[in-house]
């Protein structure tokens, strides 16, 4: 099934829920067939989409998904080695640290078109696992994932990054694509390079993350821009990878491109390979490749071109943890530098605000599944602020259970706001 995004497989249970057939929510003259239907759905569907604990898996292995259906609601992201296994091991709800709001898929309810902010946040809660190889090695033969579906890595926030490919026919992200045209997909990205699938609503990248980029550089995590972009996420394989910039600032671009530089630039699968003492301890890094948004247009602009294609990666040089155990990836050399020592990445959960951030209060003042923090936290939208349960804090806010008064919630909107900004 195809709903104006990403095509990917459909959790047994998400197709159960919105099929009029199938669902016992939709009552139809027809309820005799449901139940041999429902069964026979289920011996078809889910040995494709689900596992035995009711997960689901989208893209390679070494990554599990289940998919609570709650809109988004603050980034969360857990980092940790374990040196028994050498293993780096990320827990993630999957949820974006910034704006979010649906854009460019008119036929979606709720929806802006081309170049428009709808009503609704599209991403959803995704309790993501990943393991990877805290100590990468090089593959014997790399694994190209052009074509691959789902998650090929992730980023600091959580967000997972996808590949080129935008449906299970290959058909690549098409840049000069508008109107609906195959591959136009990019239009339904919003400032901060990202949106969600039609499928499960997992928000994801296929393309430099510009709002993650723009707040590791304003908490000094290196210029995007005046050097080496700083590291944005973490590639199943167990490389890490950049914003667009190498070495002295370089614009990555794939080898023999026209302005790619030739010494600092991509290889077949996305990334170079070469020590770089002063940018870290590994001896291959990917690199996300094109330009950045300036924040505020929709969709994303500006944004990569068909040369900067792929703007995630295209193939994996290293070994995913689960290939490499059960030996179908064998390794032909270690990917790190002498001196070598893997430590847990810290997440980038403190939300970034931009300048469209108005939109999505708002629509969470009028959404109790859609405010922007979970728990006892706030959302900052100019001199108010939003509860967790969703009711506006200011003047009063006697009937939200988490600011029980104006003092608490002027209080809180100060502290806020002094985190914030």
């Amino acid at each position: 099934r195809r709903v104006h995004g990403d095509s990917h497989p459909v959790p047994f249970l998400t197709l159960f829920f919105d099929h009029p057939i199938l669902s016992f929510s939709h009552h139809t003259t027809n309820s005799g067939m449901k139940l041999p239907l429902l069964f026979a759905a289920f011996a078809v569907l889910a040995p494709l989409s689900t596992n035995s604990h009711g997960t689901f898996q989208l893209g390679p292995g070494g990554q599990t998904s289940s998919s609570s259906g709650k809109t988004c609601a603050g980034s969360t992201y857990t980092e940790a080695i374990d040196s028994a296994t050498k293993t780096r091991k990320v827990s993630t709800n999957g949820c974006p640290n910034h704006y979010s709001m649906c854009t460019g898929k008119p036929k979606v309810t709720g929806c802006g078109a081309v170049g428009k902010a709808g009503t609704i946040n599209e991403a959803k809660e995704m309790n993501k696992a990943y393991t990877l190889m805290s100590e990468p090695v090089f593959a014997t033969n790399p694994t190209n994932i052009t074509c691959t579906m789902g998650a090929v890595a992730f980023s600091l926030n959580g967000v997972a990054l996808y590949a080129q490919s935008v449906d299970p026919k290959c058909t690549s992200i098409n840049f000069s694509a508008t109107n609906g045209a195959s591959g136009s997909e990019w239009e339904a990205f919003d400032h901060c390079s990202g949106h969600a699938d039609g499928q499960v609503g997992e928000y994801h990248y296929h393309m430099p993350p510009s709002c993650l980029l723009a707040q590791m550089v304003q908490d000094g995590k290196n210029a995007t821009f005046g050097g080496h972009s700083p590291q944005i996420g973490w590639s199943l394989d167990g490389f890490p990878i950049y914003g667009p910039n190498g070495p002295n600032g370089v614009w990555m671009r794939r080898c023999g491109v026209k302005g790619a530089d030739k010494t600092y630039c991509q290889d077949t699968c996305g990334g170079y390979e070469g020590e770089l003492p002063s940018v870290d301890k590994f001896k291959y890094r990917y690199y996300t490749a094109g330009a950045v948004s300036d924040l505020k247009t929709l969709p994303s602009t500006p944004h990569p071109t068909n040369d900067d294609v792929p703007t995630v990666m295209a193939c994996y040089k290293g070994c995913t943890y689960s290939d490499y155990q059960s030996k179908k990836c064998t390794s032909k050399g270690s990917g790190v530098a002498t001196g070598y020592a893997a430590k847990a990445t810290t997440g980038a959960t403190k939300w970034f605000t931009t300048t469209r951030d108005s939109e999505q209060t708002a629509s969470s003042s009028s959404s109790s599944s859609s405010c922007f923090s979970s728990s006892f936290s706030f959302a900052i939208s100019e001199s108010c602020c939003c509860c967790c349960c969703s009711v506006p804090c200011c003047p009063s806010a006697s009937s939200c259970s988490c600011c029980s008064s104006w003092p608490l919630a002027f209080f809180s909107a100060a502290f806020f706001s002094a985190a914030f900004f």
